[in-house]
């Protein structure tokens, strides 16, 4: 073995013993998790600043909720237009084929109406057109106009 070979291994291995390097470390990742921190809270901070107050963002959010109405809803406004109760529109919505109940229950309850309100009135509006139509399908002139349909469907 040369001398420097020996020099430069006792040097390693006194390193490795001594506690000066493990001190090293613990300095280094203190500082790395300072960094961080640091650097969490100025993403942070930036964030808050740029964010509108929470005022501002209910107000935007209530605007983006008048845009995006169902058809229930839409349909609702339409009939409220026409100076008609809540309970007659949910009637009216109920016994309509594109929305029927499960369309005129969430309606009311977007209404406000308490829910003992809602149900009774939605399952009676429902229930409106069956008596009507169960006449109208006893009537002969009706029946021959119908009999091409209905012969399709028995096939």
């Amino acid at each position: 073995f040369d001398r420097v070979d020996d020099v430069a291994s006792i040097n390693v291995s006194e390193k490795m013993m001594s506690p000066a390097p493990k001190r090293h470390h613990k300095r280094t990742a203190f500082q790395s998790l300072a960094k961080s921190v640091f650097s969490f809270a100025v993403i942070i901070s930036t964030i808050t600043a740029i964010s509108s107050p929470p005022a501002y963002a209910a107000a935007a959010a209530a605007q983006e909720t008048v845009e995006h109405l169902h058809t229930g809803q839409k349909i609702a406004n339409y009939f409220r237009s026409f100076g008609l109760s809540d309970l007659a529109i949910l009637a009216i919505i109920s016994a309509m084929p594109v929305v029927e109940l499960r369309g005129a229950v969430p309606v009311g309850v977007w209404m406000g109406l308490p829910i003992t309100h809602i149900l009774p009135v939605c399952v009676m509006g429902n229930m409106a057109p069956i008596i009507p139509l169960m006449f109208l399908l006893r009537n002969d002139k009706l029946k021959s106009l119908m009999s091409p349909i209905l012969s399709r469907a028995e096939k």
